[in-house]
């Protein structure tokens, strides 16, 4: 269940996992494995409390998109992965000028209504993002809330991160990205239609989704009814006014309905660099295998 807009929580007090979340990467998981032990060790339910819109949009509306998962998809990841609820905190005007003694006050104590916090060791609150992990200790303990802090999370040579995963998709290294969160880079949304050359393509809009490398993928989309296909896509970057999408030239007519809801988990970067960005031109394309991606928590609708 996700709140969009959120009430205090019923029942027993909740653990609550806290931060953006928005690679759901191994470090975010290793926070919500620490709240899972800690809510069924204390019989309470798991609550995750992620922001909407991410910080950075708030902040930076100009920005391309940059997102790893919008907030169904977490809410979807969340849930796969054991939480009970997703609550996503408005990230607006008001909640950007709450100093970090109002913020723990208001959402983690008055409307979460939490008995314990877990979040990462980079997590910073409060308004210009003046509270850090010591002083959430600090005030959490002033009301009688556990504060747990997990370490930064080593993984493929490195700490977790979403920067990390997004450096890795803008290079086209789908497969280390995805080392790197533990499940494939996921796009999912409406088949829309774009007119190419003398013909309609469909296409799946990146607007708010990070995108990676324009270049030709292999790629497994997960259709209506839930149907899954093995196909090659063309991910094109922002051109003549257009923003960028990944192109579906290789789809069969009848699959899938302008429309419909669609997922796009990309695998192999077939071509780097020798097609145009936009080139989508609806010529066939050899049927490569699929990715091969380690894959902890992978969820499709």
């Amino acid at each position: 269940m996700c709140m969009a807009a959120p009430v205090p929580v019923s029942g027993s007090k909740p653990v609550v996992a806290l931060g953006n979340f928005d690679g759901f990467h191994r470090g975010h998981q290793a926070v919500l494995e620490r709240a899972m032990t800690l809510a069924r060790a204390t019989g309470a339910q798991l609550v995750v409390a992620t922001f909407d819109p991410h910080p950075v949009r708030y902040f930076r509306p100009e920005m391309p998109g940059f997102l790893l998962t919008t907030i169904p998809q977490r809410s979807m990841l969340f849930s796969a992965f054991g939480a009970d609820s997703t609550v996503a905190i408005p990230f607006d005007e008001k909640l950007a000028a709450l100093s970090p003694d109002a913020f723990v006050e208001e959402w983690l104590s008055s409307r979460l209504n939490a008995r314990a916090v877990v979040t990462g060791a980079n997590f910073k609150f409060g308004c210009h993002r003046s509270g850090n992990t010591t002083e959430l200790r600090k005030l959490c303990a002033e009301r009688g809330i556990m504060a747990d802090v997990v370490d930064t999370f080593e993984a493929c040579g490195g700490a977790a991160s979403s920067t990390r995963v997004r450096q890795h998709l803008m290079a086209g290294e789908i497969e280390r990205g995805s080392a790197l969160m533990g499940r494939p880079y996921v796009i999912q949304g409406a088949m829309e239609r774009c007119r190419t050359g003398a013909r309609n393509v469909p296409v799946v809009s990146l607007a708010e989704y990070l995108s990676p490398m324009p270049g030709t993928y292999s790629a497994l989309l997960s259709l209506p009814n839930g149907r899954t296909r093995t196909t090659i896509v063309e991910v094109r970057g922002p051109t003549g006014g257009h923003e960028p999408c990944i192109c579906l030239a290789d789809l069969p007519q009848g699959l899938a309905t302008y429309g419909q809801t669609i997922c796009v988990e990309l695998g192999v970067l077939m071509d780097p660099s020798n097609r145009r960005a936009g080139d989508c031109d609806g010529k066939s394309l050899p049927d490569y295998p699929p990715a091969k991606i380690p894959v902890e928590t992978a969820v499709h609708s």
